[in-house]
């Protein structure tokens, strides 16, 4: 199979596939008409005329013992160009309503109408066939058709092409009776002459039109389409500028749309992809820069081999190992690839320890961190829990205001378990907000990278919030400063006091 450049098969153009399915639904089309109004124009003709005249005769038949049986065959007769007759078995006329001169009915002769009657007994209501042998000929036969198919000769008349249907009847004295109706087949031969030359004539203008509307049709579907897939070409080729146009009708707009949803999202994560490669080669080349010029140095300079220059090491080193966990955690929590210990959970008890604990390593420093909180119980992965909550002590510490001072807080309400950490900083701009969970976002001011973390905190705390289906989000307080928070769903079971076991 011969292939495209680009490796897809060889196959016809959307244009020219909806091109030629409509040219084919026309001439489809055109076909079916010919065959109706030509081949089968006769014999569909005569199926309605039997169908009908069968109908009228069931009709006569229900009602042969109302008072107004009479007026009731005038109606028909008249309504359809009927002829009826309603005899005994004997030929003699009971009722007649003749609405066309000459029909086979009212040619007949009493002797023949009795022997349609026996031909009626023998085979049942049906339709008897009345065929006119040619112009040349002044009789015409008539013929009922067995049960078989087979056909016999009743009678003889002047011709004239008729449908007789007969149907036997009982009356209310327990007569039996025969309704006969008869139909002239009116002759179709000039009709049909008629029908093909406007069929060529019409066939002519259909096959031009739909050549015309085909292409336009197909034109107009597949131009939008045609656009949109070169401008995809250049999306996946790295251009995230490209815009999607409306494509003309509802769904090629969805799809355009969409699409131009794609090209945005695509770029702001090559935008974040660049800065993550950026900030984390900064951050890495700063203590390998450290630890190489000190070890240098050491390895030089007999007197550079101090107890300082080695902590200054120690440190850069555990800020490395800091950010490549940090990055690994994050890396893991993004692609759901580690699966979280979830377990009962009292939040109370575990905060105050992680508070505790914080304190005791940042009280050298003047820092003091007061935590406030009521019991709470959570389904929850505690090591997570612990490492958000550090996060966001951590992120509180580096904002901190001039008292050093940072609260820890948890609430609860009807369904969320509510952990909050304030800070009396300087707040966050309101344009900040949406942003800050960003990997190594960067404000309208240089970013404050914290001392103690790697700057991937936040965006921790956010993947950690996704993994137990709650919520995280921060906003200024009105004395001063800033709000973080994690909301996290409350655990029912602890209702009925399993949550003490589990904890125990």
């Amino acid at each position: 199979m011969s292939r495209l450049r680009g490796g897809l098969p060889k196959r016809m153009k959307l244009q020219w596939k909806v091109f030629c399915y409509f040219l084919f639904f026309c001439a489809l089309l055109l076909v079916l008409l010919w065959l109706m109004q030509t081949v089968f124009l006769d014999a569909t003709y005569k199926a309605i005329k039997s169908n009908s005249i069968r109908n009228a005769a069931n009709l006569v038949a229900e009602n042969i013992d109302e008072e107004n049986l009479e007026a009731l065959t005038e109606q028909i007769a008249q309504a359809n160009n009927y002829c009826i007759l309603i005899v005994d078995q004997t030929g003699q006329t009971l009722l007649n309503q003749e609405s066309v001169r000459g029909c086979v009915l009212h040619t007949m002769h009493e002797k023949g109408l009795s022997e349609l009657y026996a031909r009626a007994m023998q085979n049942g209501d049906g339709l008897y066939s009345a065929q006119e042998r040619g112009s040349q000929e002044k009789e015409t036969s008539v013929e009922a058709l067995d049960a078989d198919g087979a056909a016999r000769r009743i009678f003889r008349y002047r011709p004239l092409d008729s449908l007789v249907y007969g149907k036997l009847v009982t009356n209310a004295q327990g007569e039996e009776l025969l309704v006969l109706l008869s139909a002239v087949i009116s002759p179709l031969n000039a009709t049909v002459s008629t029908l093909r030359v406007q069929l060529v004539v019409i066939s002519a203008l259909m096959l031009l039109l739909s050549v015309g509307l085909a292409f336009l049709l197909a034109r107009g579907l597949s131009k939008p389409i045609v656009n949109i897939e070169r401008k995809a070409a250049k999306l996946a080729r790295g251009d995230f500028s490209v815009h999607f146009a409306d494509g003309g009708c509802r769904e090629l707009s969805s799809l355009s749309e969409t699409l131009n949803q794609t090209a945005r999202e695509l770029g702001k994560a090559e935008g974040l992809r660049r800065e993550l490669l950026a900030n984390v080669s900064h951050d890495l080349r700063t203590p390998l820069t450290l630890i190489g010029g000190y070890a240098e140095a050491m390895r030089d300079l007999p007197e550079e081999n101090t107890p300082e220059n080695a902590q200054i090491i120690m440190e850069e080193a555990a800020r490395l190992s800091v950010l490549v966990a940090d990055l690994l955690d994050l890396s893991k929590l993004e692609a759901g690839v580690e699966q979280p210990d979830m377990r009962p959970l009292e939040l109370c008890h575990s905060l105050e320890t992680t508070a505790a604990r914080i304190g005791e390593l940042l009280k050298a420093d003047g820092y003091r961190i007061d935590f406030s909180g009521e019991k709470a119980w959570a389904l929850a992965d505690e090591t997570r829990i612990t490492q958000a909550v550090y996060n966001l002590l951590l992120n509180a510490v580096d904002h901190a205001g001039e008292d050093r001072r940072v609260q820890l807080r948890l609430t609860k309400s009807e369904n969320y378990a509510h952990i909050e950490v304030l800070d009396g900083g300087t707040g966050i701009a309101p344009e900040q907000m949406e942003h800050i969970w960003e990997r190594y976002y960067r404000g309208g001011e240089a970013h404050k990278r914290s001392v103690r973390g790697s700057g991937l905190g936040l965006s921790i705390v956010k993947s950690i919030a996704s993994m137990h289906a709650g919520l995280c989000g921060v906003r200024n307080r009105p004395e001063g400063g800033s709000c973080f928070y994690l909301q996290l769903p409350l655990w029912t079971g602890a209702e009925d006091g399993q949550g003490t076991d589990a904890q125990a």
